[in-house]
């Protein structure tokens, strides 16, 4: 089953999530965002959904959003915005203020934002020894 996306000309496949969508904190009804947190990038996997991570580092929104929300935080005014274009879509039902469980970084006690990115990882295994021995001709400033 598909259904068409309320602001952008595209469709999507409705899909079942998993154990971590509850009545119990929440609605029970979800979208999923497979670039954006552990769980929806598994249901993504499982069910071959796109990847999208349209937000930047400083947590605001990229063009691949919508020119409408470039530059907005994804956490205050990009939320207003969102709200707004889909009124104005016809196809928001309800507006309900909603605590929602972000994890918070510890230093500054700000919501943290996962976002799916590209990455590699390089094995050290054949100069691993060399690389520690190294470390002791480091003169380390400041000294430790």
């Amino acid at each position: 089953t598909k259904y068409k996306h309320p602001l952008y000309e595209r469709e999507s496949e409705i899909v079942v999530g998993g154990d971590y969508i509850t009545t119990e904190s929440g609605t029970g009804l979800v979208h999923t965002a497979p670039g954006h947190g552990v769980e929806d990038y598994q249901t993504g996997l499982k069910y071959g959904l796109e990847l999208l991570s349209p937000v930047d580092d400083a947590g605001k929104f990229t063009a691949e959003a919508g020119e409408d929300l470039v530059g907005k935080s994804v956490l205050s005014d990009g939320n207003d915005a969102v709200i707004e274009m889909m009124k104005a879509a016809g196809a928001l039902l309800k507006v309900e203020p909603y605590g929602h469980k972000y994890p918070y970084d510890w230093r500054t006690k700000k919501p943290t934002i996962f976002r799916a990115t590209d990455q590699w990882f390089a094995s050290v295994e054949n100069f691993r020894s060399e690389a520690l021995a190294a470390i002791d001709t480091v003169k380390w400033i400041p000294e430790v």
